[in-house]
């Protein structure tokens, strides 16, 4: 019984811990993000300091990035539809990184290096 207790206790903080996020601006976003990676579930992106951008699944899409507007905004070939992003970064973690969409779709992901 009090392993089973030490266990939840030991959860607990976790449990209602709420991560404190902050939303980046553009010279933050640009810092944040050029030359960095970062991994997601099920792929990893490049941001390249050129403005392209690598997404990794497995097969390799070459993109472009820019921040405008106070936002990352990306472009994938062929089609020509920019979509901007509001990017925020846990204030307790700063690997951890998250983008939202127009729709309000959010994108975990972690900086897992620099070039």
């Amino acid at each position: 019984m009090k392993a089973i207790l030490a266990a939840v206790l030991a959860l607990a903080p976790a449990t209602g811990f709420a991560a404190e996020w902050k939303t980046l601006g553009e010279n933050e976003i640009l810092a944040v993000l050029a030359g960095a990676s970062v991994e997601y579930i099920a792929a990893r992106q490049e941001f390249l300091s050129s403005g392209d951008t690598i997404w990794d699944t497995g097969e390799k899409q070459l993109g472009h990035w820019t921040v405008n507007g106070g936002k990352y905004c990306s472009q994938w070939p062929p089609s020509s539809e920019i979509t901007c992003y509001t990017v925020e970064q846990m204030v307790e973690d700063e690997s951890r990184i998250r983008f939202t969409d127009p729709q309000g779709k959010v994108s975990n992901g972690r900086i897992t290096g620099r070039k």
